[in-house]
This record gives structure tokens, C-alpha cells and sequence, in this order.
């Protein structure tokens, strides 16, 4: 009824909602004087309050970037990204060894890409395996964060779909390929691969 299609990590209006859910049922349950249409009222205004904030988290990428993380790189080209104390990455290293050993990698040395998803889940590319993609637009919206990643700028991406004829509007995803193209969809369903 939440809209909540997979499980991951758990967000803050997942909180929220488990917390007033929690809250509404036990008051039911150990509070005999509550009608049961005001049980009901309640909890139908409790959902809708969580659908409205999952339907404005996906439909709005501000708010989706507020309250979701960042993949968040550990190795990068075969180099750890080493986290330190003034704000740098910070991850539990035993955890991500035990992760890398459950998909049958045993040597860090053999590793040229590994991140951490906004999902928790782990994304491992091993040296000679292939390259990472990136998303540059999602739903006709440029994801600056992930352009400024690759180096790149806002004008750079402008050009690049402005050579195929297209505005930002007409684009549904742009990815970013290391091996230096841009796969493109539209939002039309239609697909352009383009050599950078």
C-alpha cells in the first residue's frame, strides 16, 4: 500500500513510518477506548501522509538526494578511496571483506572498482572484468553529482545531446560509459549510442 516495490536500506520516511504505524496499532491495542472507524481513519491518513512522501521522494530529485545516499566509492581504478577522520569515506572494512568473500573474491589486489550502492548493496568489478557506467540524467534531470565524478560539466552534456538534436527534455536516461561513449534513451523509448 506504501509503494514500496523492493527492500534496501531503510530511509528516513521509512522510519517515520514504521514508527507512526507502530504507534497507531499498539494504540489500538492496549487502548480498548479507541472506536475502531477512528483506528481505521487513522491509519488510512497515516498511509496516505507515507505514499504522498515516497510518490514526492521519487517524482522530485532534490528531495529523493535528501533523503537516499550516494553510492559511495572504496576502490577506484585498483586505489583505495581511504576515508578519514575530517569527512573523508568511512566504511567497516571486515564487513566489506566478508562481502567480497561471500562472491568468492579473496584478494583486494584484484579488484579495480568496488562501491557501496544506495541500496547496501556491493558493486565489484575485477581488474580485467570491464568498466563501471554512469548515470548522467534520470527521468530528463541532470545528476551534477555524477558528472562532476567523471569530470565533466553541465555544458559539456548539453553539447554532446545537443550534436543528436535533443534538448534535456526529450531524454529520459543519458549513461556514461568509461570506455567513452554515452548511451542515451529517450523518452520515447528510443535509444542512441554515441562515440565521445
Amino acid at each position: 500500500m506504501t509503494n514500496k516495490l523492493q527492500s534496501g536500506p531503510v530511509t528516513p520516511i521509512d522510519y517515520i513510518g514504521n514508527f507512526v504505524l507502530g504507534g497507531i496499532i499498539s494504540g489500538i491495542i492496549y487502548n480498548s477506548e479507541i472506536p475502531f472507524h477512528r483506528f481505521v481513519l487513522v491509519l488510512l491518513i497515516a498511509i496516505g501522509m507515507i505514499s504522498l512522501l515516497n510518490f514526492i521522494t521519487m517524482r522530485f530529485l532534490s528531495v529523493r538526494q535528501a533523503v537516499t545516499s550516494d553510492p559511495l566509492p572504496i576502490i577506484v581504478n585498483g586505489v583505495f578511496q581511504v576515508g578519514t577522520e575530517e569527512g573523508g569515506n568511512a566504511f567497516d572494512i571486515i564487513t566489506f571483506i566478508s562481502q567480497l568473500r561471500a562472491r568468492g573474491i579473496y584478494s583486494l589486489e584484484d579488484i579495480a572498482f568496488a562501491q557501496v550502492e544506495p541500496d547496501g548493496s556491493l558493486t565489484v568489478i575485477k581488474k580485467g572484468e570491464g568498466v563501471i557506467n554512469t548515470l548522467l540524467v534520470r527521468h530528463g534531470q541532470i545528476l551534477h553529482n555524477y558528472l562532476e565524478a567523471i569530470e565533466r560539466d553541465e555544458a559539456w552534456l548539453m553539447g554532446e545531446l545537443a550534436e543528436e538534436g535533443l534538448e534535456l527534455d526529450d531524454v529520459y536516461i543519458v549513461e556514461f560509459s568509461r570506455e567513452k561513449h554515452l548511451f542515451i534513451v529517450k523518452k520515447d523509448g528510443s535509444c542512441i549510442a554515441k562515440e565521445i
